[in-house]
């Protein structure tokens, strides 16, 4: 037996966690505890055993959960790097063809970054982090990284974009002439899913420049789209499609701006609004670099 998971493999064998616990060694509480949730064995006496606060409740964990991710991804290179990135990257683009800095930005400066933090924080075997994290890009799942797409099976009657006008969305319903097809599918940056404990949709911005104005516009736009996601009605999984039964949002949003303006937007929102992402939301937003 060389990893938790051939231990967790030789445990499987029968139902430990249903069985009254007598003492975990400190080392292995937090896995052992975690699994004991996905397994739902006897919770009271698991609690005590592994020494876990019953004063804080799954909200409570879940938004400890979401700051620590916040710090984990806090090390990305510079502002000031992440604009020498993107400028070698212009000169080596086609002429006259959109970059997607953005997309590339969030392939190599965070996705990769997520399967060690799900395996330190939220005790998660390397099979097991691959599984409960999704993306919408397609790299991270060609290099095993991620399980699938978190594309929901249903179509929504609205899009995600903030300030569509009524006419826009008459025009869909009601034009058969029109190219577009009337609803549209929701497809986030990336999402958490079981065996991770708490079940988060993502949205990620790249804010490349721009004044305290445009910042403040950016920012309303993604937390938007964060409620727009996280709203969708529960669709159980098909065999094309992963589950959408999320409970937690979060935006992540990286200021590579020289004025950082972003993160002076931020700082400065009210803060009814930002208490309110979370407490009234469930949205958590991280502005990096924080």
């Amino acid at each position: 037996m060389t990893s938790w998971s051939d231990a967790l493999d030789l445990l499987d064998r029968n139902p430990w966690a249903a069985l009254h616990p007598l003492a975990v060694h400190p080392e292995f509480r937090k896995k052992v505890w975690n699994e004991v949730q996905r397994r739902l064995g006897p919770l009271t006496q698991w609690r005590e055993i592994c020494e876990v606060d019953t004063e804080t409740t799954d909200r409570d964990r879940a938004l400890k959960f979401l700051q620590g991710l916040r710090s984990h991804l806090n090390d990305i290179p510079s502002p000031e790097a992440i604009r020498t990135w993107m400028t070698k990257i212009a000169k080596k683009a086609e002429p006259g063809r959109d970059v997607g800095y953005e997309n590339l930005f969030v392939n190599e400066y965070i996705l990769r970054k997520i399967p060690e933090y799900l395996q330190t924080e939220a005790g998660l075997t390397v099979e097991q982090a691959c599984d409960a994290f999704l993306t919408e890009a397609k790299g991270p799942r060609r290099e095993h990284i991620t399980s699938g797409s978190p594309a929901s099976k249903n179509r929504n009657l609205f899009k995600k974009v903030f300030g569509t006008t009524p006419r826009s969305v008459v025009n869909l319903w009601w034009d058969e002439k029109q190219k577009h097809f009337p609803m549209a599918q929701s497809c986030l940056d990336w999402a958490f899913r079981a065996p991770c404990l708490y079940k988060v949709v993502f949205e990620a911005k790249l804010f490349r420049r721009g004044g305290i104005e445009a910042a403040k516009s950016e920012l309303v736009r993604a937390i938007y789209q964060c409620m727009f996601y996280w709203g969708q009605p529960l669709v159980p999984r098909t065999e094309t499609h992963a589950e959408w039964d999320y409970e937690f949002a979060c935006l992540l949003a990286y200021d590579a701006s020289p004025s950082q303006a972003l993160v002076k937007a931020w700082e400065s929102v009210r803060k009814e609004v930002k208490a309110g992402c979370w407490a009234s939301a469930n949205i958590f937003v991280m502005v990096l670099p924080s």
